[in-house]
């Protein structure tokens, strides 16, 4: 069930977040960002005083997680929290986290916003306990974007080409090594559609079991009841996630 608070509290909204977000990332400021129409707020990162504003290919502000100094490579955050305002009270809307790959940190500054490579993205609505969000999806989930799924395709389409070229240029028998043997191409379908699948964060399968998608109370749709609960999700997300990023890019 989608909570509401009043404008009072929605005020110290910034400087609670501010301040629990501050635990787990390097001093992030945030701001308020009014959109055209005057009901919707968002809150976003903004660039600390004392650092540059980095931004993605998208034009959002984001700010280091993690980092594997060893590689020089690193995972970026950005983060955005949708509330609707009417009269005297605030609704929480949506969020949505982005994480980020940069394969190179010291280039940061340095070069355009395309070194950064969105690779995971979360999601979550506001539900209001009867009708499931669109397509019946589980909310919070996270997405797998589509950059870490071409490597594998692009490099069958390089060996594919690599293949072409030596057999229009000869007919002679060619003696290839067992490395390049080993990375023959293979028949493999496209993968793009599973950044377009829901992956559930928060699914209470334990308690009740699976429904048809659109088939109302979902086990797999939830959504926080108050601040602290929502503060208690976004923390443990961007905790559990930077630990997780600096256990394995050091084993990448």
């Amino acid at each position: 069930m989608a909570f509401v608070i009043d404008k009072h509290q929605f005020s110290g909204r910034v400087n609670s977040l501010r301040s629990m977000l501050a635990k787990v990332l390097d001093e992030p400021t945030l701001i308020l960002e009014r959109l055209p129409v005057d009901y919707k707020v968002a809150l976003t990162f903004s660039a600390s005083n004392n650092a540059p504003r980095v931004t993605s290919k998208r034009n959002e502000n984001i700010i280091m997680l993690s980092r594997c100094p060893k590689k020089d490579i690193s995972i970026w955050v950005g983060m955005s929290e949708w509330w609707l305002t009417k009269k005297s009270e605030c609704f929480f809307d949506n969020y949505g986290f982005r994480f980020y790959y940069c394969p190179s940190t010291s280039k940061v500054g340095k070069v355009k916003e395309d070194i950064f490579q969105q690779i995971i993205r979360v999601e979550c609505v506001s539900w209001n306990g009867s009708e499931a969000p669109g397509e019946g999806a589980a909310h919070p989930h996270f997405h797998i974007d589509q950059w870490p799924l071409k490597d594998t395709q692009q490099e069958h389409r390089m060996i594919e080409a690599e293949l072409l070229e030596i057999s229009k240029s000869s007919e002679e028998v060619h003696d290839f090594s067992d490395a390049f043997l080993e990375r023959s191409p293979v028949d493999e379908p496209n993968s793009n559609w599973l950044s377009r699948i829901h992956f559930p964060l928060q699914a209470k399968w334990f308690e009740s079991r699976f429904q048809e998608l659109a088939v109302p109370p979902s086990p797999h749709v939830t959504s926080p009841a108050s601040i602290e609960e929502l503060d208690n999700w976004i923390y443990s997300l961007l905790s559990y996630m930077k630990n997780e990023f600096e256990k394995y890019l050091i084993k990448a």
